[in-house]
């Protein structure tokens, strides 16, 4: 009797074995989950896969949006290209290199604040567009945070010519590279940290797709 309750005991760890890797839980030996090890795992992945998507997506929308400058300074009926610039840290004693759409003549506010507004906001369009149709997390997170991103240098852009072209004032802050690469950082950040907590709250973390 005792022999056949040990097997009996035996047969159900095993099947609780395979069917903790079907869902692809953690296991003991034993065959019981181990759902804190398995939870932390899934936030890791979701938080990984989410961070690194978001910054792949930038690189593109970041190009997308300095191609679109380009495009509304011939718009305006100007003419210009594309060059790379070093770019003077504002804080750090040293250089960094990016993208500018650079207008072959002086812009005036008008045109300039058509250029700086548009070329972002024009980028985020299709961005936008596909959060219509994307249903994973994933890609969806990294979708809406780039967006985020992009209306943010819409507006600061913007806001950038008329603060000193219209109201006298300048504002340092919003021409330096640690604050055009810092809060586009820290909306990536909010994203992965928002869609793990909305994952694990939801109890879909078994349910992510790959």
């Amino acid at each position: 009797m005792l022999c056949v309750v040990g097997q009996e005991q035996q047969r159900d760890a095993v099947q609780r074995c395979l069917d903790g890797a079907d869902l692809g839980q953690d296991v003991d030996a034993r065959g019981y989950t181990a759902p804190n090890a398995r939870l932390y795992k899934t936030w890791g992945n979701l938080a990984l896969r989410v961070l690194i998507l978001s910054l792949l997506v930038f690189i593109a929308a970041f190009g997308a949006h300095e191609v679109m400058h380009l495009v509304v300074i011939y718009a305006v009926g100007s003419s210009g290209s594309i060059i790379v610039r070093p770019w003077q840290m504002g804080y750090l004693p040293f250089t960094i290199y990016a993208l500018h759409a650079q207008p072959a003549d002086q812009l005036d506010v008008v045109r300039q604040s058509i250029v700086n507004f548009f070329g972002p906001f024009l980028a985020a369009v299709p961005l936008a567009a596909l959060i219509l149709y994307v249903r994973e997390p994933v890609p969806l997170a990294a979708l809406i945070a780039n967006v985020i991103i992009l209306v943010f240098y819409a507006v600061v852009e913007l806001g950038d010519v008329l603060l000193e072209k219209v109201w006298n004032s300048d504002v340092s802050l919003l021409t330096t590279p640690e604050f055009n690469y810092g809060v586009p950082l820290l909306v990536v950040a909010l994203t992965v940290a928002t869609i793990a907590v909305l994952d694990s709250l939801s109890g879909r973390g078994s349910r992510i797709p790959e």
